[in-house]
């Protein structure tokens, strides 16, 4: 009766539900660690049987959970980002944590932030980035502009907009090596590479960013 039962839920209500280990490889943790989490309340689940099952829609809640590893450096990690060899598997815990330390990162606002975000010294990522790379992700409005300055530019930059940190504000600056800066080109309205993309949605968070992102890291 238990199996049959686990059957008629996992035929109604199976879409958007995931396992233990679902959720363990999304997050980048172990199994033990997601059954914790349910344990204490910080992850709702569904007993099923056995087994949890959790809401796909659940893992928003869990978006500031950072997993414990050892980041690259800065250059080590854009020699991987930017390779064009295969990528290391994806999943959240790794992204946010191998490539943490990629750059300087600072929140600002602006009165010209739509000016600033164009400005021929940036190159955008993030949402923006993603919709260039794949035409199926539709515009999210409620996302925080992404980009990525050279350390050299980023000072002359920010006077140029009356750029002001906020913690609130509406532009995510990734402040960046010279050297790397010029690996993403020059011409205006350049975008960063799809799984420099995918990195900067995981560490956004939300559900549909972290499905953007899983799409854009094996392109």
């Amino acid at each position: 009766m238990r199996g049959l039962r686990y059957e008629l839920f996992r035929s109604r209500y199976s879409f958007g539900m995931l396992s233990v280990h679902d959720v363990s490889k999304r997050l980048g943790v172990s199994e033990r660690r997601v059954r914790a989490m349910i344990a204490s309340g910080r992850l709702p689940a569904t007993r099923v049987g056995r087994s949890w099952v959790v809401d796909a829609a659940s893992l928003a809640r869990v978006d500031g959970f950072r997993p414990s590893g050892r980041p690259l450096g800065t250059l080590t990690a854009w020699d991987e980002l930017l390779d064009h060899g295969p990528p290391p598997p994806f999943d959240v815990g790794m992204a946010r944590s191998r490539y943490r330390r990629r750059a300087e990162i600072r929140r600002v606002d602006s009165p010209q932030a739509e000016a600033a975000v164009a400005d021929d010294v940036v190159a955008s990522g993030g949402w923006t980035a993603a919709m260039r790379h794949d035409a199926s992700i539709d515009e999210d409005p409620s996302a925080a502009f992404v980009v990525y300055v050279s350390a050299t530019e980023v000072d002359a930059w920010q006077e140029r907009h009356w750029l002001v940190p906020s913690d609130a504000g509406p532009i995510v600056v990734e402040v960046i090596p010279q050297t790397v800066a010029e690996r993403f080109g020059s011409e205006p309205g350049r975008i960063v590479p799809p799984r420099v993309a995918a990195v900067d949605l995981s560490e956004m968070g939300g559900v549909r960013r972290l499905e953007a992102a899983r799409r854009l890291w094996n392109r």
